[in-house]
């Protein structure tokens, strides 16, 4: 089987929802490689997440107003989620300028982490969550990453 590339942009909803960017059905697991990720600029930082895994579940269900996977009460534990913050940006190779100076870096105008490759289980999906806070005329996030089977 071949690498296959998916990319595009989601707007928000207005609502608290999970939406599935990639289900692997190959009968196998696959390989993510992000080449570029980017959160929206409107929203707060917390308003988006990556989800992989199983398809997570809420409970209660005003866990799903905050992306909380409630981990720690012993739910979604095959559910891993890295937070997309505000005008984020990540990828494989990036170059952007300050004061006009070249310069080189895996994230920028963010703090925090989020995996570049990933492995992914057959059924498992990359899910995108956004809170309400995230309205229809934002987008979400902007992404293009490829899924190459094992």
């Amino acid at each position: 089987m071949a690498a296959t590339v998916y990319n595009g942009v989601l707007l928000g909803t207005g609502n608290h929802v999970v939406r599935t960017l990639y289900t692997n059905s190959t009968g196998g697991n696959v390989r993510i490689l992000w080449n570029w990720l980017k959160g929206g600029g409107t929203a707060s930082d917390q308003d988006r997440k990556i989800f992989y895994g199983p398809s997570p579940t809420f409970s209660p269900s005003s866990y799903l107003n905050s992306g909380n996977l409630n981990h720690i009460g012993g739910d979604n534990l095959s559910v891993i989620d890295f937070e997309v913050g505000n005008e984020m940006k990540v990828g494989k190779d990036l170059a952007y300028s300050v004061n006009h100076d070249s310069a080189y870096n895996k994230m920028v105008d963010h703090r925090g982490s989020f995996p570049l490759e990933i492995m992914l289980a057959n059924t498992h999906k990359i899910s995108l969550w956004t809170e309400s806070g995230v309205a229809s005329n934002e987008i979400a996030i902007a992404y293009n990453f490829v899924v190459i089977p094992e």
